[in-house]
């Protein structure tokens, strides 16, 4: 029986791809769940203002409608709140007498000409507008903590917009060779045939297509891939990254669930579409 692939052939193809997949799987699984721990910071980046308890009613809206242009999660805060916050932190009740205390929670975002916006510009912002305000007594903020945010949004971005061409580039690469190897192998088989049918008189091959190989490839070599990453995970992620951790930090990120579960039919569909280019390499070439 002729094959297009021998069995040995195709085993070490299918290994040999899964590994190469499972980096692919490891980068993207790192990316996200840094995204993941990344936007559950954001929760953390908040100001606290203190205002004079004697402020009237006009006063407070006006400074409420200012902060509005920049955060639109304002909440006034009891002193009950306060000092569970500071109960839960170790620290000791405070005493709220006279004054009013707000909670700005900030979030990354952009102004209305379509700026991005960074939480230490937001910060910065909101200092200018309260500026020389004498009923505002004090605007408590943590901006190098907000600086550190800024920093890791900016190099997210450049990952995710340089790694996008790196792996589309990597990808396009990888069906460009598996085509060219189908293309081969097809024409080898070809050959075979041919030969055989003159001497043996057989007109059919009882090879299996290669279309049902190329999907075979892909499918197999992306499942193990996957089986690969599972069984290695403990080493290759520490625990507040690991995704295959409920117990996690930010927990396991929704969105590499179902790119784990749906990357097989990836894989497959790769190299089934890299067989039909393998077909028009050879209407092509030959």
């Amino acid at each position: 029986m002729i094959r297009s692939y021998s069995f040995l052939r195709q085993f070490v193809a299918i290994i040999f791809f899964s590994l190469f997949f499972s980096i692919f799987l490891w980068m993207v699984s790192l990316f996200l769940m840094v995204e993941k721990v990344r936007i559950s910071s954001l929760e953390n980046t908040h100001m606290v203002l203190v205002l004079d308890q004697k402020i009237t009613n006009a006063d407070y809206q006006k400074i409420y409608g200012q902060l509005s242009f920049i955060t639109t999660n304002i909440k006034p805060l009891s002193m009950d709140e306060v000092n569970q916050f500071a109960q839960s932190s170790g620290g000791e009740p405070i005493s709220g007498t006279g004054k009013k205390l707000i909670l700005l929670n900030l979030s990354m975002g952009r102004n209305p000409s379509g700026k991005r916006m960074t939480l230490s510009d937001q910060i910065l912002s909101i200092h200018k507008i309260l500026s020389g305000n004498k009923r505002v007594l004090l605007v408590e903020d943590n901006l190098p903590w907000a600086e550190s945010l800024d920093s890791l949004d900016l190099l997210m971005l450049q990952i995710k917009r340089q790694g996008l061409m790196l792996l589309s580039l990597l990808m396009l690469m990888l069906l460009f060779f598996w085509s060219l190897t189908f293309f081969v192998s097809d024409k080898v088989s070809r050959g075979i045939e041919s030969s055989e049918t003159s001497f043996w008189k057989r007109s059919n091959s009882a090879g299996v297509s290669l279309n049902t190989e190329g999907f075979r490839l892909g499918f197999f070599s992306a499942l193990g891939a996957c089986i690969l990453l599972f069984m290695a995970h403990p080493v290759l992620y520490s625990p507040s990254l690991d995704p295959f951790l409920s117990s996690a930090s930010a927990g396991p990120h929704s969105k590499w669930a179902y790119f784990f579960f749906s990357f097989p039919v990836m894989g497959g569909g790769l190299g089934w579409l890299s067989f039909y280019l393998g077909k028009f390499w050879r209407k092509v070439l030959l």
